[in-house]
């Protein structure tokens, strides 16, 4: 996205604090997780399925409104850029994380829970910013109203994903397609 943004407005030490914010809200997330799990006896099934997705969305969103509230981002494809990277720091973390879980599996596994949870990550996070940024441009839109949507639209994608619909090879080139254009047809 940076690459093809032709005005260039996002500066690389903004991305830098997009990403760090990224696997700030992970690391937070990885701490209210076990604490979640401790404290309520909650399975991994409901703790991945109805709790991260609301847990994991809201903390990446929470530096993204900052910037949108401070008017730091200027454009629909600056706050993509800025979503994405937000999405990109969190995934970072998250696959170190499962690189050490998955330890003596195989390669084909790892890339394909790594892609396609950086590509949920990173797709989950643009959208809710792109929504965000899109209802605040408008003048009748107040701020708090905002920011629902798209935050809804991100938790609830993210939720679908960790129901594994479709078998995760399938779910992650679905993924790959959509996101570098072989889903040109759904924008018109």
């Amino acid at each position: 996205l940076v690459l093809m943004d032709s005005y260039k407005l996002t500066p690389w030490t903004s991305l830098g604090q997009c990403f760090l914010a990224g696997v700030v809200a992970g690391s937070i997330c990885l701490g209210l997780h076990l604490g979640i799990q401790q404290m309520f006896s909650v399975p991994d099934g409901a703790l991945r399925r109805l709790i991260a997705p609301v847990t994991e969305e809201s903390l990446k969103a929470i530096y993204l409104w900052y910037l949108l509230f401070r008017k730091k981002i200027g454009f629909l494809v600056d706050a993509a850029i800025c979503g994405a990277t937000i999405g990109a720091g969190f995934a970072c973390l998250e696959n170190i994380l499962y690189a050490l879980q998955l330890e003596g599996e195989s390669v084909l596994l790892w890339i394909v829970r790594g892609f396609g949870t950086a590509l949920m990550h990173i797709g989950a996070t643009a959208l809710l910013a792109m929504m965000t940024k899109s209802l605040l441009d408008r003048r009748s839109c107040r701020f708090l109203r905002g920011l629902l949507p798209g935050w809804l639209v991100a938790i609830l994608s993210h939720s679908l994903f960790n129901h594994f619909l479709l078998p995760p090879v399938v779910a992650t080139l679905l993924l790959v397609l959509l996101k570098t254009g072989g889903g040109r047809a759904w924008r018109g």
